[in-house]
């Protein structure tokens, strides 16, 4: 039914797979009025049928107005599903919170699409996607112009040192950033991550907590 008054959509933690994927996608396409929450969050979807999840939110014209938050955490994601997923956020949108942790997403595209398209973010979630020596700079470039982030999650994401000094340093230098959340736990930085972030303690004044845990830091 085009006309229902559905606004709001849980379906997390069910085993939908790619069957249910695409139904829910030609439903949220076809809705009259936009959705303000999707959480599609551990429901098996593999590359099919996330591509036509993400899909569906460039076919729905009123998405775009009324999405504030939107879960697609822990399903697979190729190219097309990231290149889909870009294309909604490259324009503007109203969404607040943003969770793709563990989805295989092309990070260098959606984060190019979100300093385009989400002024309004607040929190986002990319643990469990690999943040290569690539797509830094680009994480960085997104931080440094951000305005509304408070909560950033990196966990798990095999950022090397280097990486992590060029985002870390990012958030550090955005004066609109105030009492930020950072997760950047599970990733191996070891005595040298420690001894780096040590290094920009003095100029950390915009996070107001800080997840190591399992970082390997060690001691000298």
């Amino acid at each position: 039914n085009k006309n229902n008054a559905l606004t709001s959509l849980d379906c997390s933690s069910n085993s939908i797979q790619d069957k249910g994927m695409i139904a829910l996608s030609k439903a949220i396409g076809g809705l009259s009025r936009g959705l303000s929450e999707l959480n599609l969050s551990k429901g098996e979807g593999n590359k099919k049928g996330m591509k036509l999840v993400t899909s569906s939110l460039n076919q729905n014209s009123n998405m775009g107005k009324t999405l504030y938050s939107l879960n697609l955490a822990f399903n697979k994601f190729d190219n097309e599903s990231s290149s889909n997923l870009a294309s909604f956020l490259s324009k503007p949108n109203a969404l607040q919170t943003l969770n793709i942790e563990s989805t295989f997403s092309n990070l260098e595209t959606i984060l190019g699409a979100i300093k385009r398209g989400c002024a309004e973010l607040s929190y986002l979630n990319i643990s469990g996607n690999k943040i290569t020596s690539k797509v830094a700079p680009v994480l960085a470039d997104y931080l440094k112009s951000t305005s509304k982030l408070s909560e950033l999650f990196l966990a798990n994401t095999q950022m090397d040192v280097r990486s992590l000094r060029t985002v870390t340093r990012a958030i550090i230098n955005n004066v609109y950033i105030t009492d930020l959340t950072y997760d950047i736990s599970n990733n191996k930085f070891g005595v040298l991550g420690a001894n780096m972030l040590g290094g920009l303690a003095g100029d950390i004044k915009n996070i107001k907590s800080l997840n190591v845990a399992n970082t390997d830091f060690g001691f000298e």
